[in-house]
């Protein structure tokens, strides 16, 4: 619930930032971090980090040249908060990372002992893979530190975030 005023805090005094999925608690705070960051010239990455994983990568890569057509995306284990509220923005990230729309998978998204799994078109199979090296956070870290240091502004990660949020919206 802090994630607005605190990135707004930071982008107006030139701080990349790096913030946690969901950005915002609803769209309308989403869309206003955007325009500030990209008036700002920016640098704001989201916490969307199963986009880092090298084997995501790998299977997007995989998924996008046959083509996706269907998604089925199921997640689960043990969360203090609301399942979806928790998994949702993975799962919806990964839809949009796809190119596929959100609103036409099949996402499930409950406190069962599940592992974060992806269906594509009824025969691919992402499973994900917590032991990876190098972690997909230590990726996002990397990624986030190169943009600091190569210093071009980059909000593709809050609009990806605010995508998410629209979505979760509508779910």
């Amino acid at each position: 619930e802090y994630h607005f005023k605190v990135a707004k805090y930071f982008i107006a005094r030139d701080v990349p930032v790096l913030i946690e999925k969901p950005v915002c608690m609803n769209s309308v705070d989403a869309k206003r971090l955007l325009w500030q960051a990209s008036n700002f010239g920016a640098i704001v990455f989201t916490g969307h980090t199963r986009l880092y994983s090298t084997a995501w990568r790998f299977f997007k890569a995989k998924a996008l040249e046959e083509g996706v057509r269907s998604v089925r995306a199921v997640a689960g284990g043990p969360c203090n908060i609301d399942p979806l509220f928790d998994w949702g923005p993975h799962l919806v990230a990964m839809c949009i990372d796809l190119g596929f729309d959100p609103l036409k998978a099949n996402i499930t998204a409950n406190s069962d002992e599940h592992a974060l799994t992806l269906i594509v078109n009824h025969d691919m199979v992402y499973l994900d893979h917590s032991t990876e090296t190098p972690r997909p956070l230590e990726v996002l870290l990397r990624e986030f530190i190169a943009a600091i240091e190569k210093g071009d502004p980059d909000v593709r990660g809050l609009e990806l975030g605010v995508k998410v949020v629209e979505v979760l919206e509508k779910l």
